[in-house]
């Protein structure tokens, strides 16, 4: 997570997340979108506060696609 931050008074208080990424591995069984939107509603969501989150925040849930196979082998 990368969040934008302003100084106040010689606190760095947060405005914002500018960039979420999470990569995980997965069953065959469910497809890229679903995970995707299964992350995105359960996870983050739930962990990052809705006022942080806005229309220019990006996402990039498992970004090189599909991580069903992990290691090491």
């Amino acid at each position: 997570v990368t969040c934008e931050y302003i100084m106040d008074h010689g606190a760095c208080v947060p405005i914002r997340v500018h960039t979420v990424v999470v990569s995980l591995q997965h069953s065959e069984k469910i497809g890229l979108d679903e995970l995707r939107k299964a992350v995105m509603e359960k996870v983050i969501k739930e962990v990052i506060p809705a006022r942080y989150l806005d229309e220019r925040t990006v996402f990039h849930v498992n970004p090189c696609g599909l991580f069903i196979i992990g290691g090491p082998q």
